[in-house]
C-alpha cells in the first residue's frame, strides 16, 4: 500500500510540474507557480490520489506531457505519450481526438496520427483475445460504460438529448 502511494505521489507531483510548464508558456513565472500549487492542493487530486489510491494520475501525467509537447509543435513526443496513456484509461481519447482535429484537416493524416493510440492498446490485449473469460469481462465493462454514456441526457420537447455527445462534439 505504502508503495502504490509513494507512486502515485511522484505522479502526482510530475503532473504538477508539467502543468507549471504548460502554463509557463503563457503566463508569468508567479501564475505558473501558482497554477501547480491550486494543483496539489485541489480536492479532485488530493482524495483520489492520496485517500482511495487511484492510479488515474499516471494517465493524466501522460496526457499532460502529451499536451506539452503538443504546444511545443513536436507531434512525435505528443503522440507517443498519448499512445502510452491511452491502454491505462481510455479517457485519454477524448482529449488526443480533439487536439489532433484542431491541426489537422486531412483524413488520412488524422487517422495516422490517431492510430498509435490504438494501435498500442490493440498491442496490449493481444495475448488475451481469445479468452471466453476476457471477452466476457470486456463486453461488460463496454456494455456498462455506454450504457452510462448514453443515459446522460434529458428530454426536451419530447425528445431525447444526450449531454455527454452534445458536450463532446461541441469540444470537438
Amino acid at each position: 500500500l505504502l508503495w502504490c502511494k509513494a507512486l502515485i505521489l511522484a505522479a502526482v507531483f510530475a503532473s504538477s510540474v508539467v502543468l507549471r510548464k504548460i502554463t509557463s508558456l503563457y503566463t508569468d513565472r508567479y501564475a505558473a507557480r501558482l497554477s501547480q500549487i491550486l494543483f496539489l492542493a485541489g480536492s479532485c487530486v488530493v482524495i483520489p490520489s492520496m485517500v482511495t489510491v487511484q492510479y488515474d494520475v499516471i494517465s493524466i501525467f501522460l496526457m499532460l506531457c502529451g499536451v506539452y509537447f503538443y504546444l511545443l509543435g513536436k507531434n512525435g513526443a505528443f503522440i507517443l505519450f498519448f499512445a502510452l496513456a491511452v491502454p491505462l484509461k481510455l479517457f485519454a481519447l477524448f482529449a488526443i481526438i480533439p487536439l489532433v482535429l484542431l491541426r489537422e484537416k486531412r483524413v488520412p493524416m488524422i487517422i495516422l496520427k490517431i492510430a498509435p493510440a490504438f494501435a498500442v492498446n490493440f498491442i496490449c490485449s493481444l495475448p488475451f483475445r481469445g479468452d471466453p473469460w476476457y471477452e466476457l469481462c470486456l463486453e461488460t465493462q463496454n456494455r456498462d460504460a455506454v450504457e452510462l454514456i448514453l443515459n446522460g441526457g434529458v428530454s426536451i420537447g419530447g425528445y431525447g438529448f444526450n449531454l455527454f455527445i452534445a458536450a463532446y462534439l461541441a469540444g470537438c
